[in-house]
């Protein structure tokens, strides 16, 4: 929909209504803040807010045959005349620890149903994570079981291995970041030893950087 052109995207955003008029549809739009942006964003040119302004007018013009659903992971981003055109909104938060836990051993279950793993760790470790993130965390261990020729047994090491590497995949080792993933591994249990011997890095060092970030923390 959205053109490098002047005004093309808004008449992109006019040719979907104008195809969906006559039909009984829904009519769902995905990456919603692409296009329903705030206008008053002092970062955007004219553009956007000619875009919005054409999106609101033809919500306003949409017959009733046309159901009309919008997704975002922005929702802060959008124009609060927006808000107004929808009904009703749902607000889909991260998943609480219970359902962290029931989406780790139904996937084991189904992938890996012979194999034991700390389950206690996993839902440890993907707090924050939403559904689609913890999937590829277990996709990741589970190629790396397989791949990796690991029988029956996925130790806390191998857990923690494969949470830093999804979790730092775009970092330096030496970088701030990658630091603070550490100590975030720290603070959910993941001891001394079992750093070290993942990084490399002494426990001494460590243990001083850690207590640093403690005091940033602070």
């Amino acid at each position: 929909m959205v053109s490098s052109y002047l005004g093309q995207a808004g008449t992109n955003i006019r040719k979907i209504f104008d195809f969906v008029k006559n039909k009984r549809i829904m009519l769902f739009l995905d990456e919603f803040d692409a296009i329903a942006k705030k206008r008053d964003d002092a970062n955007e040119l004219g553009e956007l807010k000619r875009i919005v302004t054409t999106l609101l007018q033809n919500m306003d013009l949409m017959p009733a045959n046309v159901f009309l659903v919008a997704a975002t992971n922005h929702h802060h981003l959008l124009d609060p005349a927006i808000w107004r055109r929808f009904d009703s909104s749902i607000l889909l938060e991260l998943p609480v620890a219970a359902q962290r836990q029931q989406m780790i051993e139904k996937f084991f279950y189904e992938k890996l149903p012979e194999y034991k793993i700390d389950i206690k760790t996993l839902v440890i470790l993907t707090d924050g994570m939403s559904g689609a993130e913890i999937q590829s965390f277990m996709q990741a261990l589970a190629k790396h079981c397989v791949l990796g020729g690991i029988k029956n047994n996925i130790s806390q090491k191998q857990i923690v291995e494969i949470w830093l590497q999804q979790n730092t995949l775009f970092i330096s080792e030496n970088s701030e970041d990658f630091m603070k993933a550490l100590y975030k591994l720290k603070k959910n249990g993941i001891s001394l030893p079992t750093l070290e011997e993942i990084t490399n890095i002494p426990k001494s060092t460590l243990d001083y950087r850690f207590k640093k970030e403690s005091v940033d923390d602070k």
